[in-house]
């Protein structure tokens, strides 16, 4: 492979990954190095490209946490952290991770119909439907450099920019919350809201479900998708 680095948070790695599957997730998911973590939070969701039939290149995860004032943001670093490491160094897998409140929420597709009705496709808008305060917990800091070429270079605390919306550090590290309450989402969510097929959408999967799934049986749930936007 060429010569390659890669970094997010604290973690780096000279690996490329692959494309997650049922069981690269499936097999990262039960990796006993990160049970502790699993069961730390709430829930840890599946969200994103994955659960549509699609192909994606990362595995978009939400743990979901009622933080407060007196939340260890360090030790919540440090799990992002191991999840990051375990992931690319031992399952060829990219993670997506965020700290979350809440479940991922977007419109249905007859909600963002409706919402803009009146307009053309290419003017609508997708805001953030009721109970999303759009907020996140993130790391920062992603490195990407292929063949001594930086393709990505950037720390959100560092280098503000209104595209991701008010970062604020929360550690001495890279852990930072984002707020994207005065948001709408972007054009690749509303995107995907407007191919999805059925408005009953899986829009998030426990990690426990999911390890219950078989093969065909998550096949089956993932959402359809039109080839184009209808």
């Amino acid at each position: 492979m060429s010569d390659f680095f890669y970094q997010i948070g604290n973690v780096t790695t000279n690996k490329g990954w692959n494309r997650p599957t049922h069981k690269s997730v499936q097999s990262f998911l039960r990796d006993p190095k990160i049970s502790h973590i699993l069961e730390k939070y709430d829930d840890v969701l599946l969200i994103g490209g994955f659960l549509y039939a699609k192909d994606t290149w990362d595995l978009d995860l939400y743990l979901i946490l009622n933080w407060d004032e007196n939340t260890d943001w360090v030790a919540a670093e440090s799990d992002l952290d191991l999840l990051n490491d375990t992931a690319l160094n031992y399952h060829d897998l990219l993670l997506d991770i965020a700290i979350s409140k809440k479940p991922n929420m977007i419109m249905t597709r007859h909600e963002l119909i409706d919402h803009n009705k009146g307009k053309s496709i290419e003017d609508f808008t997708a805001p953030r439907v009721e109970g999303d305060d759009g907020h996140l917990v993130k790391l920062s800091r992603i490195v990407k450099i292929i063949n001594g070429e930086t393709e990505i270079d950037y720390n959100l605390i560092v280098n503000q920019s209104h595209i991701y919306g008010n970062v604020t550090a929360l550690t001495d590290g890279y852990l930072c919350l984002i707020d994207r309450s005065k948001m709408n989402h972007n054009d690749k969510t509303k995107e995907l809201i407007m191919r999805t097929l059925s408005s009953d959408f899986l829009n998030n999967l426990s990690y426990k479900t999911f390890l219950d799934m078989s093969y065909p049986t998550f096949l089956n749930s993932r959402n359809k998708l039109n080839e184009t936007i209808q």
